[in-house]
């Protein structure tokens, strides 16, 4: 008679139940990294944005705007933006999803002559992932007076 091989019931069952567990601990995880990557590719979407609005003032000499898209005016850059040069519109961003970016000041525009953006103080934008389940950490784009655009704080807590 040849000896059977295999998995017993309980064996099985163990298995199922230890990765039921993991799932419990993985899956939150999961999402947390998913929501901070969405936050970071939009905070990188619009300092390429500004990079390229100031590259293109430099490279044809005038004048390059980024301008929010905002339904309801004022500092929210969530809806997206566009890239302005020369009175035509370059490049176009529109976004729907619950990432909110604001700035300092109340800027609904951001406009660069021959590569400087001429601010009398440096403006900055706050990206953060708006809801009350996760805790994501936001980040915070600044733009220096003479339009140098730097990634200010990679961990900005958003409910501070």
């Amino acid at each position: 008679m040849k000896k059977q091989t295999g998995f017993t019931l309980v064996e099985l069952f163990v298995a199922v139940a230890v990765l039921g567990i993991l799932m419990v601990a993985v899956v939150p995880e999961m999402r947390m990294t998913i929501l901070n990557n969405q936050v970071t590719s939009k905070a990188n979407g619009l300092i390429r944005a500004l990079n390229y609005a100031r590259n293109e003032s430099v490279v044809r000499g005038g004048s390059a705007s980024i301008v929010i898209k905002a339904i309801n005016g004022g500092d929210d850059w969530s809806a997206g933006w566009e890239v302005i040069v020369d009175n035509f519109v370059e490049r176009a961003f529109d976004f729907d999803d619950q990432i909110v970016i604001t700035a300092s000041d109340d800027a609904g525009y951001v406009r660069y002559s021959r590569g400087q953006a001429g601010l009398k103080t440096p403006l900055l934008f706050t990206v953060c992932y708006q809801s009350e389940d996760f805790k994501v950490l936001g980040r915070r784009i600044e733009i220096e007076y003479t339009g140098r655009v730097n990634l200010r704080d990679s961990a900005y807590d958003c409910g501070a």
